[in-house]
């Protein structure tokens, strides 16, 4: 008992706050990692993001929206146990105030077991969680892994529905084909640790 209270006490001091698609996520992006995500659509401008975990729980990102650079910071105070508790993240949003507006958010994110050799036992994510902006409002994300390498996801930060198929050949990068109410969109996921 005191090995697992000893462990749950080191994790925040292990882990940083992760993304899912357009929302944040209680996921860790590690120490000495680089997480960067970019989304475009034909004729509209790129959206991007590259976090860097530092330790003691805090994880930078620099943003852009269409051009214009902002900043987020997250801590995430603990990593999800696979069909127990969910992994915790606070942070503040779009820090220069460029893109959607200041927000700071709270997200779980739970890890469920899937147990068959259909999905290659890779867990399904839910995320929910509150964020400020706009007078604040829910979100919820959900992650189905059919598979190690093909993903389905669907979010709704409050506001805006949306759906991606995600293609993974190798865990560090990711192809995903999102749309939402304003057509399709591509996106890209790369994952680098030092």
């Amino acid at each position: 008992m005191r090995t697992l209270f000893a462990l749950l006490l080191a994790c925040p001091t292990m882990a940083f706050a992760d993304w899912n698609l357009r929302t944040p996520a209680g996921l860790p992006v590690y120490r000495n990692e680089v997480r960067t995500t970019f989304e475009t659509r034909k004729d509209e401008q790129v959206f991007g993001r590259a976090a860097f975990g530092f330790g003691n729980g805090i994880a930078v990102a620099a943003t852009t929206y269409g051009g214009r650079a902002s900043g987020d910071v997250s801590y995430n105070y603990i990593v999800p146990f696979l069909d127990t508790s969910p992994g915790i993240s606070v942070g503040a949003l779009d820090l220069a105030d460029e893109g959607p507006g200041r927000a700071i958010y709270l997200a779980a994110t739970f890890r469920y077991g899937n147990y068959d050799p259909a999905n290659q036992d890779v867990p399904t994510e839910l995320t929910v969680g509150f964020i400020s902006r706009r007078g604040g409002r829910g979100f919820v994300s959900v992650a189905l892994p059919l598979d190690e390498t093909i993903w389905l996801r669907a979010e709704h930060d409050g506001f805006t529905p949306l759906a991606a198929v995600e293609y993974r050949p190798v865990p560090q990068f990711a192809l995903r084909g999102i749309v939402d109410r304003n057509g399709p969109s591509l996106g890209i996921m790369a994952r680098i640790q030092f």
